[in-house]
């Protein structure tokens, strides 16, 4: 029995509470999160001394109305007010006190009617005015400079919860994209957008060589170098690294590879050199420096190659002084060291490397 008469209850209250909101069922003036300066038309009712209008034109096509109600908020003053009602249009109302507040809302829901197509939308805050384009400047460069010249985004998330000016976000990155400071200290932002441009590729062996430094341990250095087609490769050890260290060993790499129509090369010292690149003009070789961002792929792999014989002949021979292991990869020895690489059928040309660089 007592179950039954709790499932009634229940059902009673369910009834009670479906009847409650069909009588409410009507359309509440919906709250906007926006600041009220976004909108063409503003209104503002709030509690002063003596009651007034205000009417001001801000940035050429907003409309703000500003009212001063005595005491409180009465139902002729709210119908007064909703007299300005032009219909297709979107309001934003701020009204911060809340019993003034119930009464604008009731007294809009009774006697608006509410198949006008006219919006009005409850505001919470109210940004400041800057009505001059050079204040506003003024104010972004205080901001920008205070947070140590911090970037237009966080200028901005800040920026707007304080000030109103159109196209405020505009503004900002014209006025810090002109700050002398940032384009010095933050040029690593904007890097250099380079054009595209179609990789260049061989046809034949001794078309195009990379050539780098490679240093498997300090104070030892190698010029590497590499065919491009047929990925031939081979190690010249040299005393320095001075350009004519690199003069010498390019001579050793045409007489055990043949001469590039072009060699490529990295930011190294001694391979950008003038004299160094005067002398590769001289045996009619071009030179191509790549940049800091580009790197050499072919040359790069062969390194890490080398460096993966390394550790397996350390290994492998139990040699624990890198230097021995580097100087079982002297020149005299590198076809041995290096069979599984530049005696076997490379993927590339599907033969092997030292016949096709024949």
């Amino acid at each position: 029995m007592h179950v039954e008469q709790q499932e009634q209850q229940d059902e009673n209250e369910s009834l009670a509470t479906q009847h409650s909101a069909e009588e409410d069922n009507r359309n509440y003036i919906e709250i906007s999160e926006k600041p009220i300066n976004i909108y063409g038309t503003q209104w503002i009712i709030k509690r002063g001394r003596i009651g007034t209008h205000i009417f001001e034109k801000l940035f050429n096509t907003k409309k703000r109305h500003t009212w001063v109600v005595k005491d409180k908020l009465t139902e002729e003053k709210s119908k007064e007010i909703l007299k300005n009602i032009h219909s297709e249009s979107i309001i934003g109302v701020k009204i911060d006190n809340i019993d003034d507040w119930n009464m604008f809302q009731n007294t809009y829901l009774t006697f608006i009617n509410q198949d006008l197509k006219v919006k009005l939308l409850k505001c919470n805050t109210l940004l400041e005015d800057v009505r001059s384009r050079a204040e506003m400047q003024e104010k972004i460069l205080k901001e920008h400079l205070k947070n140590n010249h911090r970037g237009i985004s966080c200028v901005y998330q800040t920026m707007k919860r304080k000030f109103y000016i159109p196209n405020l976000e505009h503004l900002i990155t014209e006025t810090i994209n002109q700050c002398e400071t940032c384009k010095l200290a933050k040029y690593e932002r904007n890097p250099v957008k380079l054009p595209f441009k179609e990789t260049e590729t061989c046809n034949r062996p001794r078309e195009i060589f990379s050539m780098d430094i490679w240093m498997p341990t300090t104070g030892v250095n190698y010029v590497s170098c590499i065919d491009r087609f047929s990925k031939y490769a081979t190690l010249i050890k040299i005393k320095d690294r001075s350009w004519l260290s690199a003069k010498e060993a390019m001579f050793q790499v045409i007489n055990i590879m043949g001469k590039p129509k072009k060699l490529i090369v990295d930011q190294d010292a001694c391979l950008t050199a003038e004299c160094f690149k005067n002398f590769l003009t001289k045996e009619k070789v071009k030179v191509h420096i790549v940049s800091s961002k580009t790197g050499l792929a072919d040359i790069e792999r062969f390194h890490g190659t080398v460096n993966e014989h390394i550790r397996i002949l350390r290994i492998k021979e139990d040699k624990e002084n890198i230097d021995e292991v580097v100087e079982a990869l002297k020149q005299e020895n590198l076809g041995k060291r290096l069979k599984y690489k530049y005696f076997t059928i490379h993927n590339n040309c599907l033969i092997k490397p030292s016949r096709c660089q024949r």
